[in-house]
């Protein structure tokens, strides 16, 4: 368990082990944060597409005033931003890093270094899952569930 831990913080993973509520079980948790390098340098090598920013629509219209100035919006008004392939010297071309693209550069890189699924299949590990946010789940709970509101 340690030398798997070990492997995952060094190749930019955030890893937490713990306990479950009986000690029966350890829980080990593993992402990318949003805004380290490691999420930029697996983008980049899975080629993962990410939505460029309000920003770069502005900077790069054409010098004609014929180039977009904003990305198209919804009926609702929302922005509907272009999606590209992640390149780390044009960083600041695409939008921040969200929690679902954490989620999917992790999958992606695990299952290219870990065979989660030999490992559930030898009883070395019960599951693995993709895990929600508990503070916008919890958030969202409230919401939803307080009929009161």
């Amino acid at each position: 368990r340690r030398e798997i831990l070990t492997q995952l913080s060094e190749s930019g993973f955030e890893v937490e082990a713990f306990p479950s509520v009986d000690g029966d079980e350890i829980f080990l948790k593993v992402g990318l944060d949003c805004d380290s390098e490691a999420i930029r340098l697996y983008a980049q090598k899975f080629d993962y597409r990410m939505p460029l920013a309000v920003s770069a629509y502005r900077v790069n219209s054409s010098a004609d005033g014929k180039g977009c100035q904003e990305p198209l919006k919804d009926d609702y008004g929302r922005y509907v931003p272009a999606y590209q392939p992640y390149v780390r010297e044009q960083d600041h071309l695409y939008g921040p890093f969200r929690p679902i693209d954490a989620i999917r550069l992790t999958v992606h890189r695990l299952s290219e270094i870990i065979r989660l699924h030999v490992l559930q299949d030898q009883k070395v590990i019960v599951r693995y899952f993709p895990a929600a946010n508990f503070k916008q789940m919890e958030k969202l709970h409230e919401q939803l569930a307080n009929f009161k509101k």
